[in-house]
């Protein structure tokens, strides 16, 4: 894997939050949560997978519009 597919691919908090719509501190709720999933690669380098937070977002929307 190339430096540029892995930063395709992983994005830090602030590029999700900002991705989302919503505040890190939200997002670090859903991350703290395990409703998005995030891989830590170091003690301060946390990075959250788009195609599985993208997932885990649809899925929320789903939920909230089937109520």
């Amino acid at each position: 894997m190339t430096d540029k597919t892995f930063l395709k691919k992983y994005v830090s908090r602030k590029e999700a939050a900002a991705r989302f719509g919503i505040s890190i501190r939200k997002l670090d709720y859903l991350i703290e949560a395990k409703i998005i999933p995030a891989a830590r690669f170091g003690p301060r380098c946390l990075r959250i997978n788009l195609e599985k937070a993208d997932a885990a977002v649809e899925a929320l929307e789903g939920e909230r519009t089937a109520r």
